[in-house]
């Protein structure tokens, strides 16, 4: 054949992914290094506004993950439950937990001292875990380790002089 089939196939498969994804059950987490002490685990439900100026539900949940308390920063580990604009960003800056290196909702003195001290030159949100439910199969668990450029800011911060 011409592959016609498998193309078919292929894009079924995707369009059934995407379905999962948007299923209640579907796991979304991110790690995000965030200004300040975050001491226990946290949500947010804090309507966001989108693109058309309407404003929309969101959820999010958030758990520490690492303390650097030296540099009053925190890796958290965040879970969305609905999939707006900017949503993890957006509700850490609303929490007072901007995302360090945010150059949008982020405190522009300690951006620049990250990047000085610690080499963060880019935002520190790294999408983490997925696990997509199926209902022909097992849950499909999929974590993408952290990027090298972030894991040696956190080796930075984990110095004592960090």
């Amino acid at each position: 054949g011409d592959g016609g089939g498998r193309c078919c196939r292929r894009e079924h498969a995707a369009g059934r992914l995407q379905a999962d994804l948007k299923r209640p059950e579907a796991v979304k987490e991110y790690l995000a290094l965030v200004h300040g002490d975050v001491a226990a685990p946290f949500e947010s439900r804090a309507p966001l506004v989108d693109d058309k100026e309407v404003e929309r539900d969101a959820r999010s949940e958030f758990r520490p993950r690492e303390s650097f308390l030296g540099a009053r920063l925190t890796l958290v580990v965040a879970r969305l439950h609905t999939g707006r604009y900017h949503q993890v960003r957006r509700h850490l800056a609303l929490a007072g937990h901007p995302v360090c290196g945010d150059p949008y909702y982020g405190k522009e003195r300690l951006n620049r001292w990250l990047a000085t001290r610690h080499g963060l030159t880019r935002l520190f949100l790294h999408a983490w875990r997925l696990v997509i439910p199926r209902d022909t199969v097992a849950a499909l668990a999929i974590e993408a380790p952290l990027a090298p450029d972030l894991g040696a800011v956190l080796a930075s911060l984990a110095r004592p002089s960090g």
